[in-house]
């Protein structure tokens, strides 16, 4: 059974000119852990429900990586229950 979604501010920005910024995937980082926080699901239940390990979800919300593009999809999907435009 799947959890109802859940209104959340998630979403990426996009960087105008040149690569994304420390402080981009700091701030993307903490959205989406308040994200998965509002949405009352563990780590374990999101990585699982996105097919992704816990320590790549982990990695993702500690800042140390970027979520590849099929991921960040799927991420989107499973926190906010739609998978309309990912970048505004």
């Amino acid at each position: 059974m799947t959890k109802p979604a859940v209104k959340t501010k998630f979403k990426l920005t996009r960087v105008k000119k040149g690569p994304a910024m420390p402080q981009d995937l700091a701030r993307f980082s903490a959205d989406m852990t308040e994200a998965r926080a509002l949405a009352r699901l563990s780590q374990c239940e999101l990585a699982e429900q996105v097919g992704i390990s816990n320590k790549t979800l982990n990695n993702v919300e500690r800042g140390n990586n970027w979520p590849s593009v099929p991921v960040l999809i799927k991420l989107r999907r499973s926190l906010t229950g739609n998978d309309k435009s990912l970048l505004k």
